[in-house]
């Protein structure tokens, strides 16, 4: 195994959920999500000849990984009716049970309102999530801790907001 692949294996090993919470908010159908979760670990390996080290791993898998995301959902014009995600979950496990089903229906809720944030919220959101510190996501981002603060509280207000069905806004 050449180093390349090392690093493209341990990248996967450490970053995958990260990668997959992406996807997932960027992509409402299942396919979406497989579709640009390809895209990205596609991108994540034609990214490892230029990655200088001058940010920690972490913070490249999540930029390639959200570059990636935000490219895609330009060019993306996929409005075919599917399943909703909770039901194609539910039915992959076998799991129908009532205190199952609520809980899939919550999160995909908690997903749909997560992609109808702007990208700039979005991203903060999904770092905030990952549990990365106001310095992590300025860092990732190239903003000031400063606006990181007050922007994460603005999108996380926002997103509360959308949750309770306070806001029926963009």
């Amino acid at each position: 195994m050449d180093d390349r692949e090392q690093v493209f294996l341990q990248w996967w090993a450490d970053y995958r959920a990260m990668v997959c919470k992406i996807a997932r908010a960027f992509a409402e159908r299942p396919q979406d999500q497989e579709d640009l979760l390809q895209d990205i670990l596609v991108r994540l390996w034609q990214s490892i000849p230029v990655f200088q080290r001058k940010a920690g791993p972490s913070t490249w898998v999540y930029r390639v990984a959200l570059n990636t995301a935000l490219a895609w959902k330009r060019g993306a014009k996929r409005h075919r009716l599917a399943r909703p995600l909770w039901e194609a979950d539910v039915a992959a496990r076998g799991d129908s049970s009532a205190a199952a089903l609520e809980n899939r229906e919550a999160l995909d809720r908690l997903y749909a309102e997560i992609r109808r944030l702007p990208a700039p919220q979005r991203s903060l959101i999904l770092l905030h999530l990952d549990g990365c510190t106001h310095h992590d996501i300025a860092q990732v981002l190239g903003a000031s801790e400063g606006h990181v603060a007050v922007k994460l509280t603005r999108a996380r207000k926002l997103l509360a907001e959308r949750m309770k069905g306070t806001s029926h806004g963009p």
